[in-house]
């Protein structure tokens, strides 16, 4: 199973998600073979926890079956956000930085200007 997909303490493995999921709507491992452009023998393998889900696939999956990628991440044992997480990720926190360095640098020029009258 893929190292990055764990099943939290209390809840269905991945597979078991899955299988929860299409018998629910009604969906049979044929329909999510070619939904999924795989094999019928990959998804037995992703119901019987030999295979993991490609985290890759998981928007499409999540389409097919009909819930939110936030559900299905979830439900394969994906890291989802929670409350705690920043906004943010942490290239725009470097951008924010720098646009907070340069008027740090307009506002030392302009204190500077208005002290002795030059640039």
């Amino acid at each position: 199973m893929n190292d990055s997909a764990q099943t939290l303490p209390g809840h269905p493995s991945p597979g078991t998600w899955l299988a929860l999921q299409m018998e629910r709507r009604q969906i049979s491992v044929r329909q999510i073979a070619d939904a999924m452009e795989v094999t019928t023998q990959t998804v037995y393998g992703w119901q019987n926890d030999r295979a993991a889900i490609n985290e890759a696939r998981v928007p499409r999956l999540a389409e097919v079956l009909g819930v939110s990628e936030l559900e299905a991440r979830r439900g394969l044992g994906y890291w989802v956000p929670d409350e705690t997480t920043p906004a943010r990720p942490a290239k725009d926190t470097a951008e924010l930085e720098r646009i907070i360095d340069d008027l740090t640098t307009v506002l030392e020029r302009f204190r500077r200007w208005r002290k002795e009258g030059v640039d």
